[in-house]
């Protein structure tokens, strides 16, 4: 985790649990203070058709959203991973290709690695951008293999090799920052509130009775616990669903982080 503490995972997920507790529980009493008096046979017929449909539509709703901000928080752990990797293979291809260049290359990448890794991993948080030093180690390591010797066939494949790799860490540090800029839509939250107030309205035609009070709340709370995951799968960049840079990190454990290059 990054930044507040774990225990600010649990405060955040009872806040959306009591939050849908207490809509439902105050719709279904303002309904039934309400509409009790003028029940009828047919009007809990209608309501119980009612609950079942929106009740559907509410759930594949739900369900949708959280499955789309779960395979985006997977994809920036697995993206992570891919530069990582790239990083790496730079590092050590520079280092077999051994011309002119390949050192400064060496140290560009290892400062680029030590910068994604604390102040920009930190900054897409706050700031929601990549850091300009980022870039600029990112651009060094670039020229400097722009101008690799390439007079062997194996100095030629190596020199292409890094130049790919480093094109492809460009596109994802710009889809880390893309998912840093992304926001769930409003209109989410909006349907989701309208969702468990229309679900939990039709129950008036049931006696507030203890079990059913708690059979109402524990829909509630169950659907405020998703919506929790959601908030928090939706910016992997800050609690409570923040990601740490764990495949930066353990390529930090070895050789690249004890290079001594620019910005170490």
């Amino acid at each position: 985790m990054i930044g507040l503490p774990a225990q600010f995972d649990i405060v955040a997920g009872l806040l959306f649990c009591a939050g849908t507790v207490a809509l439902a529980l105050a719709t279904y009493g303002l309904a039934r203070l309400v509409a009790a008096p003028r029940l009828t046979a047919d009007t809990r017929a209608l309501a119980d058709s009612m609950v079942f449909r929106i009740g559907a539509l509410h759930g594949l709703i739900l369900a949708l959203v959280f499955a789309q901000e779960l395979y985006e928080h997977q994809q920036i752990r697995d993206q992570t991973r891919l530069e990582a990797t790239a990083i790496a293979d730079i590092y050590f291809d520079a280092g077999r290709h051994g011309g002119e260049g390949s050192a400064e290359i060496r140290d560009r990448i290892a400062a680029y690695l030590r910068l994604a890794a604390g102040a920009e991993w930190q900054g897409l948080g706050s700031e929601k951008r990549l850091s300009s030093d980022a870039w600029a180690a990112w651009d060094g390591a670039y020229g400097a293999a722009l101008d690799l010797a390439a007079d062997t066939p194996r100095a030629e494949s190596l020199r292409a090799h890094i130049l790919e790799r480093i094109h492809d860490i460009a596109e994802l540090r710009v889809a880390r920052e893309n998912a840093a800029l992304h926001r769930i839509s409003p209109f989410f939250w909006f349907a989701a509130c309208v969702g468990v107030v229309l679900v939990a309205l039709p129950y008036f035609s049931f006696a507030p009775s203890g079990i059913n009070l708690m059979l109402l709340g524990l829909f509630a709370g169950y659907t405020g616990l998703v919506l929790s995951f959601i908030y928090a799968f939706s910016d992997p960049y800050v609690p409570p669903g923040a990601l740490a840079p764990v495949a930066f990190e353990r390529v930090l454990e070895g050789e690249i982080g004890r290079h001594g290059g620019a910005g170490g």
